[in-house]
C-alpha cells in the first residue's frame, strides 16, 4: 500500500491560526508500515509558516493534512488505529510530515523546503501543542499498532 490519507481533513476554526479536528485524520505511512491517527478534538495551528514565506508556501494549502499529523506528533497526540497513544520522536514526526505532504500532492520542491525547515528549527518541547501524555514508544510502531 502506498502512503495516503485515508480520511478527509475536517476542521472548525477556533480563532486566528487555530483549528480543531471534527473527525479523526487517518494516514497510512508506507515508510513506517502502518496507520497513524490525529484524533478528533485535537487542536492545530496547521503549518507554522512565517508570514514572509507565504509568497512561496501559502499558510493554508495541500500541506495542511500533513501539518496536522506533524502537530499531533509534536503534541504527543498521535494514536494508532487501535487507539494506543504514539510517543513519536521528532524524527518520526518530521518524516511523517514529509511523507504526508508528498502523498497529498505538495510539490517535491515545496515539501523538501518545509521538511528542512521543521528538521532544522522544529522543537517538539517548545511546541504550543506539546503535552506530557504517555505513549507507545516508536520502536513498537510497525504502525499497525504504532511507528517503528
Amino acid at each position: 500500500m502506498i502512503a495516503q490519507f485515508l480520511t478527509p481533513l475536517r476542521t472548525e476554526t477556533l480563532g486566528p491560526r487555530r483549528w480543531i479536528l471534527t473527525d479523526d485524520l487517518r494516514f497510512y505511512s508506507e515508510q513506517y508500515r502502518g496507520i497513524v491517527v490525529a484524533p478528533r478534538g485535537f487542536q492545530t495551528d496547521l503549518a507554522s509558516i512565517p508570514r514572509l514565506a507565504w509568497v512561496l508556501f501559502p499558510k493554508v494549502g495541500n500541506q495542511d493534512w500533513a501539518a496536522v499529523i506533524h502537530d499531533a506528533g509534536y503534541g504527543n497526540a498521535l494514536v494508532t488505529q487501535h487507539g494506543d497513544r504514539i510517543f513519536a520522536v521528532k524524527k518520526v514526526s518530521d518524516d511523517l510530515f514529509l511523507e504526508g505532504m508528498l502523498a497529498h500532492g505538495v510539490s517535491r520542491f515545496a515539501a523538501r523546503w518545509m521538511y528542512r525547515a521543521v528538521h532544522l528549527f522544529g522543537n517538539p518541547k517548545g511546541h504550543p501543542l506539546a503535552n506530557a501524555l504517555p505513549g507507545v514508544a516508536p520502536s513498537h510502531l510497525s504502525i499497525q499498532g504504532a511507528v517503528s
